[in-house]
């Protein structure tokens, strides 16, 4: 047996599954899953591109072909977990995504062409991953709840919290414990064929730590079992038992982990490893009715099935060679549910996929009935960026009416009504001899928090109205609200105050200076002097969370530092921020006739006014004295006595000898003089 490195599976328990647990398959920029999405008993397809946050839904057609929608934005970029289940119907599945800066849980409806997000949830702050599946004892009889970790990346402790589905897209969160590690392929599982839907994950920490399973209730969690795992990603599925197997491996490696659940279902056998002759990209489980079959994506080659036993491990059933002229290599594979299986075309990890190819089980062999067939373009939508948006106040007639929620509704939106019961109508692009149609209407259901105006994309027959940001923007109730001054277009020379505001007075401010660590919350302006990101969100007082804010404050380090002095006391800023000073407040903080220069030196408070310098004592700064140089000489321009000769370099030195300034002497009436700034800090 080959020794391997170990990280943790985590296995939530719950009771029986209201139907098949639909296992969602990431890469490094794709969620992809399978599920019933249109009610019809066949398994359709979502790809969600991570970093856009737009999917697009594959209907599944009676002869086993695909057909794709146009692509949607599900309102989540940079999204980190989708989930599936009954979740909005106990007749079809309902698509659930979540990411950390979004701030939120989007429940977004995919029965229809026009899909549109239904609900935004906010069970916690920077919800991370997501699963859904049925927790006994909690939420509405038919319809499935759902696992939720949440926590910031690169922090730890990570919250999992259940949220307990109450019917009408309404959920109950509540903390379940805390793990002090970084988890994965947080997804639902079965432990034997037709058993009770799980959750299992892995869970990172150094240098091994515990595979669990861990039974949600409706009041707390239980461990009964642990066990090891490879770090990386899994997938399992049932093939000679009934009991699953589930395999570990980490994306480009040759070799690939066994493990099979023991039938006490607390338990796993010894671990088997094998080995390949190829850099492995994705390992996909294959479902069938009787016996599963797993899916190998190489790194480079042909994508090849395969039958698994614990006797003889893996046995090559079908290498799949790509056939229809398909010019970019396999990147992703989807199991269709019944043996069958899509692949997807791509030639770059983090780029989306461009084309899809259709195998079909035939027997014991598989037949391509779809290849190469161009997918819409996964990091383009329209109503990306939004296409309905919701001001407090009025638009075109109040003064810069902060935006606070933005909706995407078709292709194109219109006849917004917000008195009454608030609808706005959509229409979805048909091709370019049609142009638009199909029009239908949505219930603004819930309105953003604070809209009291709004705009669509056709604001009067003759005047439209559309958004020019060219980043994927996070869509929803309260999906603006946070701004930051001073605004950070230019570099910065002194240390600047940041002030961070919300559209919603009552709002607490959350904040945070680098993209790690916890969220403080926000007590009033704060001063920064170096290259900082400042981080913010608002706390609504319903509970709602604005998406994370940025704002990148960049300084000039052509000038120091300790050259960077703001009211010109002598104190650099950064030593005024140490001592608890406003950088721009002039000499005198404390107005007891010290400057901070002369107190900082002295060590003494320059905020409290009832502690200064001995007064006796000679000022180190701010000391003004006239030098006669005897016998004086007469400008003869003038005629008037002078101090000095016209550009003559004057030296001040302390009894030491060091040197504390020196300058030259102008020649303003009625003597030359030279000012001298003496620097203090030299001469210590």
């Amino acid at each position: 047996m080959k020794t391997t490195f170990f990280t943790a599976l985590t296995l939530l328990l719950t009771h029986a599954a209201l139907h098949a647990a639909a296992f969602v398959n990431e890469t490094p920029d794709l969620l992809t899953t399978a599920a019933d999405f249109d009610g019809d008993g066949d398994l359709d397809i979502a790809v969600l591109h991570r970093t856009s946050g737009v999917v697009s839904i594959g209907i599944r057609q009676a002869n086993g072909t695909v057909i794709f929608r146009s692509p949607v934005s599900t309102g989540v970029p940079d999204a980190s977990a989708m989930a599936v289940g009954r979740l909005l119907s106990t007749t079809r599945d309902t698509l659930a995504i979540a990411g950390p800066d979004a701030n939120r849980v989007q429940i977004v409806n995919a029965a229809d062409d026009a899909l549109q997000f239904i609900l935004s949830s906010y069970p916690a702050a920077a919800p991370r991953l997501l699963a859904a599946l049925d927790i006994p004892g909690v939420g509405s009889s038919g319809l499935e709840d759902m696992m939720l970790a949440a926590g910031w990346p690169g922090t730890l402790p990570i919250e999992s919290r259940r949220m307990a589905n109450n019917g009408f897209g309404s959920f109950a969160a509540s903390s379940t414990g805390f793990i002090n590690a970084e988890i994965r392929g947080w997804n639902p599982v079965t432990l034997t064929r037709g058993g009770p839907v799980r959750l299992g994950f892995m869970e990172e920490t150094q240098p091994d730590t515990l595979f669990r399973i861990a039974e949600p209730t409706a009041v707390s969690l239980t461990y009964p079992a642990t066990t090891q795992a490879p770090t990386g990603s899994f997938t399992y599925g049932q093939f000679d038992v009934a009991e699953s197997d589930f395999f570990f491996f980490t994306p480009a490696s040759l070799s690939v982990t066994a493990r099979r659940m023991q039938p006490s279902g607390t338990a796993f056998y010894a671990p088997l490893v094998f080995d390949f002759p190829f850099p492995i990209r994705q390992l996909v489980t294959l479902p069938d009715a009787v016996r599963d079959r797993v899916l190998i994506i190489p790194y480079s080659g042909n994508p090849a099935v395969y039958d698994y036993d614990g006797a003889t491990g893996f046995t090559l059933v079908e290498e799949i060679t790509l056939l229809g002229g398909a010019p970019e290599e396999a990147s992703a594979a989807i199991a269709l549910g019944d043996g069958s299986f899509m692949i997807l075309h791509g030639d770059s990890t983090f780029e989306p996929p461009t084309a899809f190819s259709v195998y079909q089980k035939d027997g014991a062999g598989y037949t391509g009935i779809q290849e190469n067939i161009d997918l819409p373009k996964l990091d383009e939508a329209p109503g990306i960026n939004g296409n309905v948006f919701f001001f407090a106040g009025t638009p075109m007639r109040d003064d810069n009416p902060p935006l606070v929620g933005m909706w995407s509704v078709g292709d194109w939106s219109s006849n917004l009504t917000l008195g009454g019961s608030p609808q706005v109508s959509g229409e979805l692009y048909q091709n370019a001899t049609t142009g638009l149609g199909g029009l239908f209407n949505r219930a603004i259901v819930p309105l953003p928090s604070g809209a009291t105006g709004a705009l669509a994309n056709q604001f009067m027959p003759d005047i439209s109205v559309s958004n020019l940001h060219d980043t994927p923007a996070v869509l929803g109730n309260t999906s603006a609200g946070i701004s930051f001054s001073p605004e950070t277009a230019t570099k910065h020379r002194k240390a600047v105050q940041v002030v961070i505001s919300s559209s919603d007075p009552a709002a607490s401010i959350l904040f945070r200076k680098s993209n790690s660590g916890a969220f403080d919350l926000y007590a009033g302006p704060f001063w920064i002097f170096t290259d900082t990101t400042v981080e913010a969100y608002a706390q609504l007082p319903g509970g709602a969370r604005t998406p994370v804010a940025r704002a990148n404050y960049v300084f000039d380090f052509t000038v120091q530092p300790k050259d960077q002095d703001s009211d010109g006391d002598g104190v650099p800023d950064f030593v005024e921020r140490g001592y608890g000073l406003d950088p721009t407040a002039g000499p005198d903080s404390d107005g007891d006739g010290f400057s901070d220069l002369d107190e900082i030196l002295a060590e003494t408070s320059p905020t409290n006014p009832n502690e200064h310098p001995d007064p006796d004592a000679r000022p180190a700064t701010a000391a003004q004295m006239t030098v006669n140089v005897t016998p004086l000489p007469l400008d003869g321009t003038t005629n008037l006595p002078a101090y000095a000769q016209q550009n003559v370099t004057v030296e001040v030195h302390d009894v030491g000898g060091v040197l504390l300034g020196a300058a030259d002497t102008s020649a303003p009436s009625p003597a030359s003089v030279a000012s001298i700034t003496v620097d203090p800090i030299e001469a210590q």
